[in-house]
């Protein structure tokens, strides 16, 4: 009872209390909108008739302007369809707000909330677009009833909302938005009155952020970029990663997730088994891919450090392709030592330490994860590089050498007959 009680650790299992290690949990502010995971997601196409989804997301409570949030699309409208298009809805403002596309007057990105201030003068429209009448509670500019698909977003930052079409800034407006208490959220258009919806095969993907996010990171969601600032693509993204756990590894042994239809599905993720020639090293990636992935899951790994790691260590096949640059003969491969160089500059570059130290680096990792991450791939990967290199860099059916040696005549033995007893 006299012993004082420890200050309080870090999520991330750090060895620092967690007033000291802020840098470790990174803000949403700071990550790349591939590492983003939304507050709700509605993923893929929109039915026509998605019903009412209860309480799942309202807008984060507060003074105006004190809560941000982010809410974005993807849609397509034909010239002529259903106007009015209604993406989320939450209450009817003003205790309520309408996330609207293409509004009923201008075919814009529209939001119907409380009281509305007017916007700052926007400019002559770009070239190529048409000037448009501008609603009670149009946002955007650009009209949307072309008949192509459009990412569509809103961010509430600081009392403004701003819209953004296909990751590009198209308009603001002041806006007084209040959380709707008591009401469902509505996703889709209502029912036209010749019984179609508009959003029957025209929205998808729909999600909403907890915060307003940056330009950048909306500008990432659009075009679904998968790289990281420091030069690594993703190519597994981290929501995947928590579909596969739930639907494929969750309470499973290691023999059920190596069954064929899990690594079909890990293959069809990497993009793999593209080349038929190539059929057994995209065997051998797709097993060592998924031994990591059921780690992670083991270990308590989160799906966005899964998703970094898995990363990494996809540059580090690549890196085993390159040119050596230490060996003396010309040609050969990059060897274990130049390939565990690059891992360890990879996993430093992407930990709490880096991130505080050098611009572009990201703090995903703890040292704790370093460690235990390192320990897997040295018991996996570089205990055995000899092995993968030979099948991954140098597959061969057989290794056939053909030397030419030459030897002299042997001598022949003295005359016995000549000999001399020796006593």
């Amino acid at each position: 009872l006299d012993r004082p009680i420890p200050a309080p650790r870090c999520r991330s299992s750090c060895c620092k209390p967690a007033a000291e290690c802020a840098r470790v949990q990174m803000s949403s502010e700071d990550l790349p909108a591939v590492l983003l995971e939304p507050s709700w997601a509605f993923p893929g196409d929109v039915p026509a008739e998605p019903g009412a989804l209860g309480a799942s997301f309202d807008m984060p409570s507060g003074p105006s302007g004190s809560g941000g949030f982010t809410l974005c699309a993807r849609l397509r409208r034909a010239a002529g369809e259903l106007a009015g298009g209604r993406v989320l809805q939450r209450g009817e403002p003003p205790n309520g707000w309408i996330f609207q596309a293409p509004s009923d007057v201008g075919g814009v990105i529209a939001f119907a909330a409380g009281a509305r201030e007017a916007a700052e003068p926007q400019g002559p429209p770009a070239e190529g677009e048409a000037p448009v009448p501008r609603g009670e509670h149009d946002v955007g500019r650009t009209r949307l009833d072309d008949g192509e698909w459009h990412h569509i977003a809103v961010a509430y930052r600081g009392g403004v909302l701003s819209a953004f079409v296909d990751g590009r800034p198209d308009g603001e407006a002041k806006l007084e938005v209040t959380a709707a208490l008591g009401s469902e959220l509505l996703v889709g258009a209502p029912l036209g009155a010749d019984g179609s919806s508009a959003s029957a095969g025209g929205l998808a993907d729909v999600q909403a952020y907890a915060q307003g996010l940056s330009d950048e990171q909306i500008a990432g969601l659009a075009s679904g970029s998968r790289d990281l600032p420091t030069g690594i693509p993703l190519v597994l993204k981290p929501d995947w990663i928590v579909q596969f756990w739930k639907g494929r590894i969750q309470g499973k042994t290691e023999a059920e997730w190596q069954v064929a239809e899990v690594r079909k599905e890990v293959e069809d993720a990497l993009e793999l088994g593209q080349d038929a020639a190539r059929r057994f090293q995209d065997e051998v990636l797709c097993s060592f891919v998924l031994e990591l992935l059921a780690h992670a899951q083991q270990t308590c790994l989160t799906a966005r450090k899964t998703s970094v790691f898995v990363g990494i260590m996809w540059n580090i096949f690549a890196t085993m392709h390159g040119r050596s640059e230490t060996t003396v003969r010309v040609g050969e491969p990059k060897g274990v030592s130049e390939c565990f160089l690059e891992y360890k500059r990879l996993l430093m570059a992407h930990t709490c330490i880096a991130a505080g130290e050098s611009a572009g680096a990201l703090g995903i990792f703890s040292l704790p994860d370093v460690r235990q991450l390192t320990e897997f791939v040295s018991g996996t990967l570089f205990q055995h590089f000899v092995l993968y290199q030979s099948v991954l860099v140098c597959p061969q059916e057989a290794n056939v050498k053909q030397v030419e040696v030459s030897f002299e005549a042997p001598r022949a033995p003295p005359d016995l007959r000549r000999g001399k007893l020796r006593v």
